[in-house]
């Protein structure tokens, strides 16, 4: 299965992303909780059958801030 792209600074998503079901979050693990988010982004975006894109940030806004 190809590999979703990572985007690691704020070029944005490709032109060809249009209508994209997104979360966004500080994703510090793979945990129950993130794992079902990440599992409700996926089958929505299935049943719209368009794009979905998990975004987080690194290091940890509060670390910028």
């Amino acid at each position: 299965m190809p590999r979703d792209p990572y985007l690691t600074d704020e070029s944005g998503l490709p032109p060809h992303v249009n209508g994209t079901v997104i979360t966004v979050g500080t994703f510090d693990g793979v945990h129950r909780g993130h794992r079902d988010v990440v599992e409700r982004l996926v089958k929505r975006a299935r049943v719209l059958k368009i794009p979905s894109v998990l975004v987080t940030f690194e290091p940890h806004p509060l670390e910028i801030v």
